[in-house]
């Protein structure tokens, strides 16, 4: 199984008034091209804006939804560096692949700049803090048996439940090193 050769992409999250949007770049040799982040935090105003973009007169346009909670992303390609492209099933296909592609960047990317490795938040202290409350709650059950007022069940789950949140949290750290990868 060959592994497939994705190009770099950059990240522009300078916002200004002149230029209100995250802008991605992707330096692909064949279909490089420049898309811009539309983010919509209101479920209503993304709804009808992904049925402006899905119109026939508009079928033209380039883009990518990704759906959030409240509302969701469009990432729509503005240009591409080749001028003269002509689009053929192959040109489509990358295109919608390098898409998806820097979607998952911008996603992941934005969540991982938010916090930053050496922040008390960052998802290794979180790791670390819930390995030591589970092995201070193990080490102390009498006094976890006390507060549960001696419902061993009780103690147990809590034990249970700290053992699941490091799991989720171990597993979040493994996805978001594969999403970065």
């Amino acid at each position: 199984m060959s592994k497939r050769n994705y190009p770099l992409i950059l990240i522009d999250d300078r916002r200004d008034e002149k230029h209100p949007y995250d802008f991605v770049t992707v330096l692909d040799d064949t279909v490089g091209f420049v898309a811009r982040v539309v983010s919509f935090f209101d479920e209503q105003r993304y709804r009808e804006a992904l049925d402006v973009y899905t119109r026939a007169e508009n079928a033209k346009n380039l883009f990518l939804q990704k759906d959030l909670r409240n509302g969701g992303l469009i990432l729509e390609v503005l240009e591409f560096f080749d001028s003269e492209l002509q689009f053929t099933s192959k040109h489509s296909q990358r295109i919608r692949s390098l898409l998806k592609r820097a979607m998952k960047k911008y996603v992941f990317g934005a969540m991982e700049s938010s916090v930053k490795p050496d922040d008390e938040l960052g998802i290794d202290n979180q790791i670390t803090q819930q390995k030591l409350t589970i092995q201070r709650a193990k080490s102390n059950y009498s006094e976890l048996l006390r507060r549960a007022e001696g419902n061993r069940e009780l103690a147990d789950f809590q034990i249970k439940i700290a053992e699941a949140t490091l799991r989720t949290l171990e597993s979040s750290k493994r996805l978001q090193e594969l999403n970065l990868n």
